[in-house]
């Protein structure tokens, strides 16, 4: 676990430089000097590597620590892209854990109808029409 979150604050660091016009590398404010700056679309590049790299691996902590990342960091967009078996379990695991009230007490919890988004959403994007359908039955039923 603790490298996972040395290998999430890189990813953090090249996500926030990513959204600036020219950012600073991993290190201290204080030792910037302009050899000390990475253009954004490298940052993009080199976040965009770190998120293959963890979905490349056969790790499934791994895979369940990027997911709830992507949640935390509000990057849902981003989260629908993966096309990972390990994706489809962990959606429907997350959303009996919220609709339950188990959401772990170590991972910031998104409220029941982001994830159930999330998974009519994943359903969707594989073709899982009857899936996606009764998740927003589902939806529909818990807002009115």
């Amino acid at each position: 676990m603790e490298i996972y979150k040395i290998v999430f604050e890189i990813l953090d660091a090249y996500v926030a430089a990513s959204t600036t016009k020219q950012s600073p590398l991993i290190k201290s404010v204080q030792s910037q000097t302009s050899e000390d700056l990475i253009p954004r679309e490298k940052a993009k590049e080199y976040a965009d590597v770190m998120i293959r790299s963890i979905l490349l691996s056969d790790d499934e902590p791994f895979h369940i620590a990027l997911y709830n990342w992507l949640i935390d960091r509000k990057l849902f967009d981003r989260l629908l892209e993966i096309k990972h078996s390990y994706l489809d379990s962990f959606l429907q695991r997350a959303a009996d854990s919220v609709v339950s009230g188990k959401w772990p007490t170590d991972v910031s919890s998104p409220n029941d109808t982001r994830v159930l988004d999330l998974l009519w959403r994943h359903h969707e994007m594989n073709h899982n029409y009857l899936a996606a359908a009764q998740i927003l039955s589902k939806l529909a039923e818990s807002t009115t």
